[in-house]
């Protein structure tokens, strides 16, 4: 089965998607589409459009730091790399570098500055990243107001 749908596609894998019948892509290019907003055109729907003075994230200055210390080290290494907060639908948050695709959005929290999916975005709302100890040290600590209310 798997072999006739790529046969079917002339696409090398799977998973695949088609709307309307017209084949649209592989997982990387849907992806792509969704960030963009054109896989919201393609199903017709109405995709949010937050911006970065529209998301409130707190950080505290420790916390603030140790980023601004890891973004510097790998900015040495690779100067287009920017700093990603995601939250995924589970409300697990994602902290790393990357470059920008150019369709997040940018939030300003203190001297830095985040790059988030518009899906992250609006589960970021009130979110705070603060430093808290644990048995292996210290860690960033970040709290999702919006997933207590999701239940």
């Amino acid at each position: 089965m798997r072999e006739g749908v790529k046969e079917f596609s002339d696409w090398p894998t799977i998973p695949q998607l088609y709307v309307g019948g017209e084949f649209m892509g592989g997982c990387d290019i849907v992806k792509e589409m969704y960030d963009s907003g054109e896989l919201h055109d393609a199903l017709g729907m109405d995709r949010p459009a937050l911006t970065g003075d529209q998301v409130a994230i707190s950080i505290s200055a420790e916390a603030e730091q140790i980023l601004r210390n890891a973004q510097q080290q790998q900015q040495a290494q690779q100067p287009d790399v920017q700093l990603h907060f995601g939250i995924d639908a589970k409300f697990q948050p994602f902290l790393g570098f990357g470059p920008a695709t150019g369709s997040e959005v940018r939030v300003q929290v203190g001297d830095l500055y985040f790059l988030l999916d518009q899906d992250s975005a609006g589960r970021a709302q009130g979110a705070s990243i603060t430093v808290v100890d644990s048995e292996h040290g210290q860690r960033l600590d970040v709290d999702i107001p919006a997933a207590r209310a999701a239940g």
